[in-house]
């Protein structure tokens, strides 16, 4: 594991991310199931095995209760967690070692370990040519979940289309859905399909977030350069110092923002990250940002 490496930084993530969060966990998720939560939800009468210290004896003394069978008992509602879906596009674009592989990293850490403090059951889905999906919940769900994500090979090609089929699959049901990927599909237009289908679940919510290396934006002026298609293997030789060169790679990447700012527009959030700065922090501001929001 080279000192670069994402994974040796993520106990100190987990730390940050408990910061962040240890004013806003419990207490705030109503549910209409009771238990052992925080959350005063009503009286019962006691039963044999209920705990005594949750006996409300004023609320017995005002029912006149005389035997152990009629005192009251407090009940909970119990805290239950939002389904929190982190899709992640594992293609060989995305694997540069000390570049979108390390931050993609850093990304679904974040998203991941706040959700395990809100107690939000998680999902991730590494989409590739052999798609994989892993389920977990709690501290040990969340390192199984990052195991997954640091072992990931990021390897072949991913299409927009198998994104779709992806989404599909794996969310079966309303949550908070967390795309992490350079966005750079052959067919970017079908990646509008998955804003509509999350839609249509009603109630969830659709976060894009786009990993970029600043290089990628704007050729540097240095001549002749071999640029290799690291998911098709396709070799192209362009004169970086070429003003056409340069103005078509900008006209590139303003398709692809045009695209994804259009599917803001449709209903979904849209995070862009260019390699400079911390992409936690980024993406911690906005978890956080977007919960009070909508308390």
């Amino acid at each position: 594991m080279s000192e670069a490496d994402p994974c040796r930084k993520l106990s100190e993530l987990e730390r940050r991310v408990k910061v962040r969060v240890r004013f806003a966990l419990s207490g705030e998720k109503a549910s209409r199931f009771r238990g052992l939560g925080t959350e005063f939800y009503g009286h019962k009468k006691y039963e044999y095995g209920d705990d005594s210290r949750h006996i409300d004896w004023a609320a017995s003394l005002r029912t006149g209760a005389l035997t152990k069978a009629e005192l009251q008992v407090k009940t909970f509602a119990q805290e239950v967690g939002v389904p929190c879906f982190i899709v992640l596009d594992a293609s060989r674009s995305m694997g540069y070692e000390a570049g979108k592989r390390r931050l993609s990293i850093l990304a679904a850490a974040t998203v991941a370990y706040f959700a395990a403090q809100m107690r939000d059951n998680i999902t991730l889905v590494l989409v590739s040519e052999k798609t994989r999906v892993v389920s977990a919940s709690g501290r040990r769900g969340v390192y199984r979940v990052l195991r997954e994500v640091c072992s990931c090979r990021f390897d072949g090609e991913v299409t927009a289309e198998m994104v779709l089929r992806a989404v599909r699959a794996a969310v079966k049901r309303r949550g908070h859905t967390y795309m992490i990927s350079d966005f750079i599909f052959r067919d970017l237009e079908k990646l509008h399909a998955v804003v509509e289908y999350i839609r249509s679940l009603g109630g969830s919510y659709l976060t894009l977030v786009q990993v970029l290396e600043k290089w990628e934006e704007e050729l540097p002026e240095v001549g002749y350069v071999a640029l290799a298609d690291p998911e098709t293997g396709e070799v192209s030789v362009v004169d970086a110092s070429s003003r056409r060169a340069r103005e078509r790679l900008r006209e590139a990447i303003s398709t692809v923002q045009r695209s994804l700012e259009s599917m803001r527009a449709a209903g979904c959030s849209y995070i862009r990250f260019l390699g400079e700065g911390s992409v936690e922090e980024l993406i911690l501001d906005y978890l956080m940002a977007r919960r009070w929001l909508s308390k």
